[in-house]
């Protein structure tokens, strides 16, 4: 009787261990989450680049990544409203943890003047993939506002440190199929 106690203890033990090893994942995870959303609607594109996963950057340097979003769309765009709605529990694989995190963003794209006999062409593309409730144009201010739910892997793998972001969408999968194994792929779920 006094093993069967012994080893229930342990049992226990080894329980509340491991809930409080994945709560504490979860609250850095989300802290982490949260600090990156907000370095997105800051434009700082070097804290951008340093949530993302090293081997990115195998893929495409960095100063390329870089000089990338410090041109273009990124620059004419403003985050509005970003939002955490869902986050996964953790999932270790390869002494790597893994996550699936779904956020809300209201995006505002500003139209340059010399562009603004595209403006209704990119509305209707806008419309045909995100939806046409989801759209919205302001003509004489020549913006598109965006509402968008998106989903990004979130890995913590011990080589490097703290939480990195990959985006989860059509234009990432070149990038996922190197850095988020795809059995992690097929079981995370939010």
């Amino acid at each position: 009787m006094k093993k069967l106690l012994n080893t229930l203890w342990v049992l226990c033990l080894c329980v509340s261990v491991t809930y409080a090893q994945s709560s504490q994942d979860a609250k850095t995870l989300k802290a982490a989450l949260s600090d990156y959303l907000n370095i997105i609607q800051k434009k700082d594109i070097d804290g951008i680049l340093d949530y993302m996963p090293p081997q990115m950057f195998e893929l495409a340097p960095r100063a390329q990544m870089k000089e990338e979003l410090g041109k273009g769309s990124f620059q004419n765009m403003t985050l509005q409203k970003v939002e955490i709605r869902k986050v996964s529990s953790v999932m270790k694989h390869n002494k790597a943890k893994y996550a699936l995190a779904e956020y809300f963003s209201e995006a505002v794209l500003q139209v340059p003047k010399e562009e603004e006999n595209r403006l209704e062409t990119m509305v209707t593309v806008m419309k045909s993939m995100l939806g046409e409730d989801k759209v919205k144009v302001d003509k004489a201010k020549r913006q598109i506002t965006m509402s968008i739910i998106s989903k990004m892997y979130a890995i913590n793998s011990p080589e490097v440190k703290g939480w990195k972001f990959i985006q989860k969408d059509d234009g990432s999968e070149a990038f996922l199929e190197k850095i988020v194994p795809k059995e992690v792929q097929e079981k995370l779920k939010l």
